[in-house]
């Protein structure tokens, strides 16, 4: 005789939201340090990164383009934000299947 067993895990998951209050200055710093973030955009923790970026030229604490607390594609000029940091901080994309 056949038997078929079907078993259906369910999870709660819970939507969260933080409220982080910062200075201007704290949040420029903010900016600076995550503009030195790489990895994969859509495959590693790097899109919350982005998404905090964006939210704070929404915020109009960036300018849209050319904020001078983001990194460049080229070398920035020394006094620029970005030499507060050294390195860079690199996201390994997600496990597959995570």
């Amino acid at each position: 005789m056949a038997v078929a067993e079907k078993r259906v895990e369910r999870r709660v998951i819970e939507d969260v939201t933080v409220i982080l209050k910062l200075s201007e200055d704290e949040a420029r710093t903010v900016a600076a340090v995550l503009s030195l973030v790489s990895g994969d955009r859509r495959k590693s923790p790097r899109e919350h990164t982005v998404a905090v970026l964006n939210a704070l030229r929404e915020a109009r604490v960036l300018r849209s383009i050319g904020s001078p607390f983001e990194a460049t594609l080229t070398t920035p000029e020394i006094g620029h934000p970005v030499h507060l940091a050294e390195g860079m901080v690199r996201f390994r994309d997600y496990p597959e299947g995570a």
